[in-house]
């Protein structure tokens, strides 16, 4: 046999994929190659780390048995087969695919075009050469999101099904008695939440900049002692726990949570990278940055602020030392 360049691989141990490959109960096994790249904006590091989260992807469908990898070394040490770099072609993967014994093969191919990344993962089987499955998924930003866009392919290739988002009406409207302003509202999960940062005026409430027109696009900004009282009738400012409640239904604080409430998510919550105030009077933020304040889960002594960063697309909450820091208020309902 003529050797081959070395080449890492990830084992697992897989059901059935979906009927329209195998309609078989017995669980496969494969190998999943690690995945290679032509743009050179994509390390081998990152391929590497790339191919082993795809593998604990799979095993986390809990539809997976994983193959120890000591052991696979072992099996190809054993055959004295040394494989390329570029071992990503069906024929490459059949020939090792046959060697270590499995009925199917995972080669995939990770690429980027302007700033959009491209997962294209397929599954091979090792007796014909057929491709059984193939399954892609784009990313916009930063490499890291691309686990995301990988469990999407590992839950296709398992044969699970994605979860149902979470509903809203995206419809609803509220006008505050006090003043006449009416608000969207938007009903996510059994939470009916403000739409829109509240633009109550108070003392100790500023719009951004000291303008009239940064309160009609973004609400106005409110110092922790009046943010507590703020709300109109029906409404609360929401505790950590509502927060928690919310971003939940969007996989927790991250990434994929910004991406459905910010401004024209899928959510229809709207957030507005409206900036803040600073506690010597300063305006700082807009367009990069938004805080929202809450109610910390302990009491009202101190406040806590959902921190939105635009540059990073990343939320969580944080708590907020200074009480002379102004945020915005977004409401929920009784």
């Amino acid at each position: 046999m003529r050797p081959l360049l070395l080449c890492l691989l990830t084992f697992v141990l897989a059901t059935p994929t979906p009927s329209h490959t195998h309609a078989q109960n017995k669980k496969k096994t494969v190998a999943v190659l690690e995945f290679n790249s032509s743009s050179r904006e994509i390390g081998k590091d990152e391929l590497i780390t790339l191919s082993n989260r795809f593998r604990s992807i799979l095993v986390k469908t809990n539809a997976f048995t994983v193959l120890e990898r000591g052991k696979m070394s072992d099996i190809l040490k054993e055959q004295n087969f040394v494989m390329s770099d570029n071992c990503n072609s069906s024929e490459c993967a059949i020939q090792v695919g046959q060697l270590l014994g499995v009925e199917i093969m995972v080669a995939g191919d990770i690429g980027k075009l302007g700033n959009t990344y491209s997962v294209d993962l397929r599954i091979i089987d090792v007796s014909t050469g057929q491709i059984l499955l193939s399954e892609t998924r784009d990313h916009e930003g930063k490499i890291d999101g691309l686990f995301s866009a990988m469990t999407d392919v590992g839950n296709a290739f398992a044969g699970i099904k994605a979860p149902d988002e979470p509903k809203n009406s995206g419809s609803g409207s509220f006008t505050d008695p006090r003043d006449g302003k009416k608000y969207k509202t938007v009903k996510i999960g059994l939470q009916t939440w403000m739409a829109e940062n509240l633009n109550y005026r108070t003392d100790s409430s500023w719009c951004y900049d000291n303008e009239a027109a940064t309160c009609e696009k973004y609400g106005r900004l409110y110092d922790w002692e009046h943010a507590k009282i703020v709300a109109p009738p029906g409404w609360h400012l929401p505790t950590q726990q509502e927060w928690e409640m919310l971003l939940n239904n969007y996989g927790g604080p991250g990434r994929e949570a910004f991406d459905a409430l910010i401004e024209e998510g899928k959510s229809g919550f709207d957030i507005l990278l409206g900036g803040s105030r600073g506690s010597l009077g300063n305006f700082d933020g807009v367009g990069w940055y938004a805080g929202i304040w809450l109610w910390d889960n302990a009491g009202p002594e101190r406040g806590w602020v959902l921190e939105v960063h635009g540059s990073e697309r990343s939320l969580g909450l944080f708590s907020d030392n200074n009480e002379y820091s102004s945020y915005y208020v977004r409401c929920v309902k009784d």
